[in-house]
């Protein structure tokens, strides 16, 4: 079976994320495509902002049973994997609790992942990003002024770093945003961001919650 992986925190999932799926599945013609939320995503050690797992994976639950696609499914693999929520997890040490196998016994290419580009661009940055950038096959989904950057970064020619960009329409919406707007209780924005069913859980979570959308 051929899959997408689509690594993120998801804090929480909105329409872009829904959108880069689908249209990565098209285009590669993915069977599946396994969301794979964060536990611990190092880039976000210590910020305030970031929800429990339990509440990111329950809101991409009803993101993905709003979107009846079966294309789309969840993997909880790094809570599984995950011994402790405060320590961050890192994504060589969740594609061997994935495949069953250090990176180093994994075909060069073998395995396909969905990033948008800036997560891309910081891939250099990563724990082990060698061993990641070698057993993987980036789907990127580029805004418009960065298609040509995005292979032309030194790094992808000289690794020979496998990379196809997905064609979509730019969206311009982010969890950070969508936090932020429920910050200052603008539902409307909010409403136009997130699945109708995500939108309804975001209005009844506890005030305790909310309360740490400053980070």
């Amino acid at each position: 079976m051929a899959v997408l992986l689509y690594f993120g925190s998801f804090n929480p999932v909105h329409n872009a994320h829904l959108t880069m799926a689908i249209e990565a599945q098209k285009a590669g013609g993915f069977e599946k495509v396994l969301f794979v939320p964060a536990l611990a995503p190092p880039n976000k050690s210590g910020q305030k902002g970031l929800w429990d797992f339990d509440i990111r994976l329950s809101l991409l639950k009803l993101a993905l049973q709003e979107a009846n696609n079966p294309a789309l499914a969840i993997s909880t693999i790094e809570q599984t994997i995950g011994s402790n929520k405060h320590q961050p997890l890192y994504t060589a040490k969740v594609l061997e609790g994935l495949f069953h196998a250090p990176l180093e016994e994994l075909e060069a290419g073998s395995v396909d992942v969905l990033m948008g580009a800036d997560t891309f661009a910081s891939l250099p940055a990563w724990h082990r990003w060698e061993d990641i950038v070698r057993v993987c096959r980036f789907w990127v989904v580029p805004r418009p002024d960065q298609q040509l950057a995005i292979k032309t970064l030194p790094w992808v020619g000289e690794r020979g770093v496998a990379v196809r960009l997905v064609p979509m329409v730019a969206m311009v919406v982010s969890a950070t945003d969508v936090r932020a707007a429920m910050r200052v209780g603008d539902w409307d924005f909010v409403s136009g961001c997130v699945p109708f069913g995500v939108l309804g859980a975001l209005r009844r979570l506890p005030i305790s919650v909310v309360d740490r959308l400053h980070g």
